[in-house]
């Protein structure tokens, strides 16, 4: 349980700080005329100041907890199962483990990267009201998708 709060916390923090670039980034993978990483900075800015750079952090934030809960857990699972029934040393199951792990913690951060990733994007300003109306939308219209015999899944 300390792994998972100390995992949590850390994450938090991460979230905190690496925000900004991450909304540098996301504009840089949506957009054809991405710019240097000040100049996208100073853009960001213009945009609405310094909460700009924390549009679609709530999902963020929402998400690191699980995430890290998924992580850990599964991570201290697997390498418990492989030390107990392989003949794997500390460092091939704790590797192992690892890779293991990452499956989990991708299908539980997913749902709220979608989500981060439409309030960061331009064309999505003014679209939604908050993290919460995205969600929701988000999560009717795929249901809609899903199941509408007429609309291609890939």
């Amino acid at each position: 349980m300390e792994s998972i709060a100390a995992g949590a916390a850390v994450g938090l923090i991460e979230c905190a700080v690496c925000q900004p670039f991450d909304m540098v980034k996301t504009r840089h993978h949506l957009s054809s005329q991405a710019r240097s990483v000040a100049s996208s900075l100073q853009a960001i800015h213009a945009e609405g100041g310094f909460r700009r750079f924390y549009r679609g952090v709530g999902p963020e934030f929402a998400g690191m907890v699980p995430k890290s809960a998924a992580m850990y857990s599964s991570y201290d699972g697997a390498r418990q199962l492989l030390l107990a029934h392989t003949s794997l040393d500390e460092v091939a199951a704790s590797v192992a483990a690892g890779a293991a792990s990452g499956p989990f913690e991708a299908a539980v951060v997913q749902p709220f990267q979608v989500v981060k990733v439409r309030m960061q994007t331009k064309e999505y300003v003014g679209r939604y009201a908050g993290s919460l109306d995205c969600a929701a939308r988000e999560t009717r219209d795929a249901g809609t998708q899903i199941s509408s015999p007429q609309t291609p899944l890939f």
